[in-house]
């Protein structure tokens, strides 16, 4: 099982993919932010963890938090509506360059393994049994 903090930073990376991708300026993050939390396979823990992770793409100024509304997401005495409607968050250009930086990140490093993976199988072909080797 992963750490929270790497719970965490997952959780970042798709909550940044999620609002790159709505054409929208500010974005509605409840039914996001609540499916997330009640479907995650990898047992997130709390919501708190998830409103903390928002938090900190905050400070980080990776996004903008209307209000501060996503600190309200499931509190008893705030009605759903009002959390709905209020939970408002905006991506900034800095989100979305760290996101870009994360992607491409990613994807070296899958070339890096594969590369690795074919290099390996090729000098196990080539040093099979049966084969006359170059030096003996």
């Amino acid at each position: 099982m992963a750490s929270k903090a790497k719970q965490a930073k997952n959780f970042q990376i798709d909550f940044l993919r999620f609002l790159s991708t709505k054409n929208f300026d500010e974005v509605h993050i409840y039914h996001y932010v609540m499916n997330y939390w009640s479907n995650d396979s990898s047992s997130i823990g709390s919501l708190q963890l998830l409103k903390d992770a928002i938090t900190d793409l905050c400070d980080k100024k990776y996004i903008v938090s209307k209000d501060n509304a996503h600190l309200q997401l499931g509190m008893a005495g705030i009605s759903e509506d009002d959390q709905k409607n209020n939970a408002l968050c905006t991506i900034l250009d800095a989100g979305r360059s760290y996101l870009k930086k994360k992607h491409t990140g990613r994807t070296l490093r899958a070339i890096v393994i594969m590369v690795a993976v074919i290099g390996i199988a090729c000098l196990l072909w080539h040093f099979r049994p049966g084969t006359k080797y170059l030096f003996k």
